[in-house]
């Protein structure tokens, strides 16, 4: 029975592996089979900027900065639009000669574009709701995106402290562990449960600083993918 539940999840595993490998052919647009062995170690724990460096750089996070290219098309428009209130006076000159006074006449002529009172209110008003929303999705977005940070984080502290407690205590006494069970199952002092028991233990241990790692880099990912490579903090 557990044997087929490991093979089971060994299954799962290798499904799961060869899902990210095609996901990932799909974002670098090639194909999975030219995929050599992926380099890396996974337990090579990302570093991460300190939070002030984070929050101090939220306006160039990629959600705020396509707010802040709303907000400034908005108030572009409503510029256009208040500039558009006035009618555009055209000027005129030219000169003709009256037959009466024998003379030359110099003339100056205005033409004003009708309607003569629009004033653009409308298209004004218009604009100016519309730059209006756009300030106010920019201090959710920046709202949102410090939330974000926080949260992730939180996340990365957390998933780091529970690797290193696992792989510094966790697993070195779950492997002692082990260890001791097979050494007294040889001397004849412990059953054969003793050591499966051990050997349970030891690999949910190893389950849980897998999940642990995980844990870590999908925190890191959720703020690289704010931000772009981290690297650009140094």
């Amino acid at each position: 029975m557990q044997l087929a539940t490991v093979q089971l999840d060994l299954r799962r595993a290798r499904q799961e592996w060869d899902n990210a490998r095609q996901m990932l052919a799909r974002l670098l647009g090639t194909d999975a089979l030219e995929f050599g062995d992926l380099m890396g170690s996974f337990e090579h724990l990302p570093e991460v900027p300190s939070e002030s460096a984070l929050l101090a750089r939220v306006r160039e996070s990629a959600d705020m900065r396509r707010a802040l290219r709303q907000v400034a098309l908005s108030e572009a428009e409503l510029g256009l639009e208040r500039s558009q209130r006035y009618p555009n006076i055209s000027v005129s000159i030219g000169s003709q000669y009256d037959q009466i006074e024998r003379e030359r006449i110099n003339l100056v002529g205005l033409s004003v574009p009708l309607p003569l009172f629009d004033r653009n209110q409308g298209n004004v008003l218009a604009a100016a709701r519309r730059a209006e929303q756009a300030r106010d999705l920019r201090n959710a977005a920046e709202l949102r995106v410090r939330a974000e940070i926080q949260q992730a984080l939180r996340d990365w502290r957390t998933a780091r402290a529970d690797v290193e407690e696992i792989r510094n205590r966790i697993l070195p006494a779950g492997q002692r562990t082990v260890e001791a069970a097979t050494r007294g199952f040889s001397l004849g002092r412990f059953a054969f449960l003793d050591v499966l028991d051990a050997q349970r233990a030891l690999i949910d241990a190893r389950t849980r600083y897998l999940q642990s790692l995980q844990a870590v880099v999908d925190a890191w990912a959720r703020i690289e993918r704010l931000y772009g490579p981290t690297t650009t903090f140094e």
